[in-house]
C-alpha cells in the first residue's frame, strides 16, 4: 500500500484540498450522504489544526495511510525557518482565502466560482501576510 503525503505548506496543505480529498475517500469508502456532510462540517467547524485533527479521525480505521507534512501541530515545523511564503500561505488559509506557493511565489484563487483564476501576490504583500501570520503564532 502506497502512503499519500500531503505537504501542508503547499498545495495540498490547502483545506479546500483537504475537504476535496475527504470527501473523494469517503464516497470511496461508501460513507452514507449525511454522515459525509457530517464530517465535512466538522472539519470546517473551527481552525486549521482542528480540521487536520478530524481528517485523522475519519480516516484513522479505514486501511488508508496518509501522512502530513510540515504539519503546523508538530513543535519541530516552528522550531526550523518557515519560509515567508509559507507563513503566508497558512495567514490565507486561516483566513478561508485558498492559497498556494509555488517556488518562491504565493498565489490565491480569489473568487470560487472561478478556481481557474490564480492571482500571484508581490512580494511585499507575502511579507505582510508572513508577519501577521508570525505575530498571530507568537500571540499563543
Amino acid at each position: 500500500m502506497s502512503t499519500y503525503q500531503f505537504n501542508l505548506s503547499g498545495e495540498e496543505g490547502n483545506a479546500y484540498y483537504l475537504l476535496a480529498t475527504a470527501r473523494k475517500w469517503m464516497l470511496q469508502f461508501k460513507f452514507p450522504n449525511d454522515q459525509i456532510e457530517s464530517n465535512l462540517e466538522r472539519m470546517k467547524a473551527s481552525d486549521y489544526n482542528a480540521l487536520l485533527t478530524t481528517f485523522e479521525d475519519i480516516f484513522e480505521s479505514y486501511p488508508i495511510d496518509f501522512v502530513f507534512i510540515n504539519d503546523p501541530r508538530n513543535p519541530e515545523y516552528w522550531n526550523n525557518n518557515m519560509s515567508n511564503e509559507s507563513l503566508a500561505v497558512r495567514w490565507f488559509a486561516k483566513n478561508h482565502i485558498q492559497a498556494y506557493a509555488d517556488f518562491d511565489e504565493v498565489y490565491i484563487i480569489p473568487n470560487k466560482e472561478y478556481p481557474e483564476l490564480h492571482v500571484k501576490i508581490c512580494s511585499s504583500e507575502v511579507s505582510y501576510r508572513a508577519e501577521l501570520q508570525k505575530n498571530e503564532e507568537n500571540a499563543y
